[in-house]
């Protein structure tokens, strides 16, 4: 079944629900995965560009867990699992992703309020942070840069596991909080990066440009910086 949705518009988000019911007649799991993003300097950032991360990537989640969580409390039996996808960017961040990590860390917030204040009805709510996919926001990326060899080699360096992940295994760990296997998690903050948040430093100095650990100690000693935001100028 497919409905087409505006998630930052109330109405069409009941409707999604009541189309599900109709179809249906329950909801066990949601996965609230619709998001936006944009990167543009903190001193630019407008009030139009704030409202329409907030209202696609917190509002539009907010209520539509709200809306499904009204049906799992009161179904027979009664219960269900809400799984938000986020983002590392609950964790870390990049420069011009003000808005964007707001969002983000704000689906945090009111998950875990959620999950406390719910558990009581056998309703979980769990958090999923991917880290960088092969999915369009990876077409934009390398957009960016000069070729995709490069600009995996830059991104690969600070990611421990050197690769890309797949939208399968994101499918495959929302299965896992969906189902049963998770029973006794509720409130967490599933972290699915390939260890890109767990990294202190990008292996970029001694890996992507060929030095060494003794010679980026070096440079560290003498101020210089090791880690920078990928722009079109870092590739060259």
């Amino acid at each position: 079944m497919t409905v087409a949705c505006d998630v930052s518009k109330l109405s069409d988000l009941q409707n999604l629900v009541d189309k599900t019911l109709e179809a249906f007649g329950r909801i066990d799991g949601l996965v609230n995965n619709a998001g936006v993003n944009f990167v543009q300097p903190f001193l630019q950032t407008g009030e139009r560009e704030w409202d329409h991360i907030m209202d696609v990537d917190l509002k539009g989640s907010f209520f539509l867990t709200q809306y499904c969580a009204r049906q799992m409390v009161h179904q027979e039996p009664k219960g269900g699992s809400i799984v938000q996808i986020a983002s590392v960017h609950t964790l870390a961040s990049l420069p011009g992703a003000g808005p964007y990590d707001a969002a983000k860390r704000g689906m945090i917030g009111y998950s875990k309020a959620v999950a406390v204040e719910l558990a009581k009805d056998n309703v979980r709510v769990n958090v999923l942070s991917p880290g960088l996919c092969a999915t369009e926001i990876w077409k934009d990326i390398v957009a960016a840069a000069p070729s995709e060899a490069e600009c995996l080699k830059f991104w690969n360096a600070n990611i421990p596991s050197e690769r890309l992940i797949a939208p399968d295994e994101i499918a495959q760990a929302c299965i896992f909080l969906l189902s049963d296997m998770s029973s006794a998690i509720t409130g967490a903050n599933l972290l699915a990066d390939c260890g890109m948040t767990s990294q202190l430093i990008s292996k970029e100095p001694y890996v992507a440009k060929g030095g060494t650990v003794k010679s980026s100690m070096k440079s560290m000693k003498t101020g210089n910086r090791l880690t920078r935001t990928a722009t079109r100028a870092d590739y060259e």
